[in-house]
């Protein structure tokens, strides 16, 4: 789905180093935060190491993803929020997804999970 995402926004005029995935989950969990590619795209992903000055390594791919979390403040032309896998829409999952969605500049796409999207649903109501 997340290839998918990406290749509908490169089609829509966005170039690779316009799209970030942000992923729900942190290192430990996610998925996406641990493989080397998405579909045919080369991920740009911090390695979770650091060099002796402190500065973190980031992987030398051209797709962006990173977690939420690592990436507040932080702002690109178009997001994929990913990895949103929750059972219920707590102040927790609201927040994340409030920061995800509000990097976004100027197109957002969203990959939820059939159990959040209900959850979603069911509080929207």
């Amino acid at each position: 789905m997340n290839e998918l995402s990406v290749k509908n926004l490169l089609a829509q005029g966005y170039a690779l180093g316009d799209i970030v995935i942000l992923t729900g989950h942190g290192r430990s969990k996610s998925t996406l935060l641990n493989v080397d590619r998405i579909g045919n795209f080369a991920t740009r992903r911090f390695t979770g190491t650091y060099t002796r000055a402190g500065n973190p390594v980031w992987s030398n791919g051209e797709l962006m993803v990173e977690s939420i979390y690592r990436f507040k403040g932080q702002s690109a032309p178009a997001i994929i929020l990913s990895e949103m896998d929750f059972t219920e829409l707590t102040d927790l999952e609201r927040r994340k997804l409030f920061v995800g969605m509000t990097r976004a500049q100027m197109s957002l796409q969203v990959v939820l999970s059939a159990q959040a999207e209900a959850s979603i649903a069911k509080a929207l109501g």
